[in-house]
């Protein structure tokens, strides 16, 4: 028995990095997946964004867990492909439990909908170790005296910001705070930050 049979969990961003381990996570648990990805490069983005391959990969990797997957690829900033995402999520799999947006939510939202039995927590990492850390105009930016500073250049430089001595965390170091805020340990836990930032906000602590 997992935590979560019979639920569905939603998830932008999801093609890989964090967003697949979550599917993973919850796959794990026995939830079945909906994501879906922009799979495909923004200017603005200085480091390779995900691609229909890597969709296609999250989904073969639930499925192998013997979950249903739904794989969309849909730009989260235009409103009329998340809704297209989300009804055929609930016309595939019938029902969304959990939703994981890799993106901002203010506790102002868990106090909307709170009466209605609804959690809304954020989780705040330091850096993880994916393409969004460890590509090159990340390490130049911690490095800019160093001439194509690599990975192993710049990770003293991440360590510096973490008390515990890390340089980042792993992917599953966030999806488990997730399985822990969805789960029913965590049903009263509403309108919370929670950093999984080996001690980088400490210093912050009131």
């Amino acid at each position: 028995m997992g935590k979560f049979d019979g639920r569905v969990v939603l998830i932008t961003g999801g093609a890989r990095g964090q967003g697949r381990s979550h599917a993973l996570a919850f796959a794990r648990e026995g939830a079945d997946v909906a994501f879906c990805d922009i799979a495909a490069q923004l200017d603005s983005v200085p480091y390779p964004m995900s691609r229909s391959a890597d969709l296609d990969e999250t989904t073969k990797l639930v499925e192998e867990l013997d979950r249903r997957c739904v794989g969309v690829t849909a730009d989260v900033r235009d409103g009329a492909q998340v809704r297209a995402f989300v009804e055929r999520a609930v016309t595939e799999l019938g029902r969304v439990d959990f939703l994981l947006a890799n993106a901002g939510i203010f506790s102002s939202l868990a106090m909307e909908v709170g009466g209605n039995g609804i959690t809304v927590n954020a989780v705040c990492p330091t850096g993880v170790d994916t393409t969004m850390i460890q590509n090159p105009a990340a390490y130049a930016s911690f490095l800019p005296d160093t001439e194509n500073p690599t990975r192993e250049d710049a990770a003293p430089a991440f360590q510096s910001l973490n008390a515990i001595p890390v340089p980042w965390i792993e992917p599953i170091d966030i999806s488990n705070a997730m399985v822990f805020l969805c789960s029913d340990e965590a049903r009263y836990i509403t309108g919370e930050t929670l950093a999984v930032a080996a001690g980088a906000t400490a210093a912050n602590a009131g």
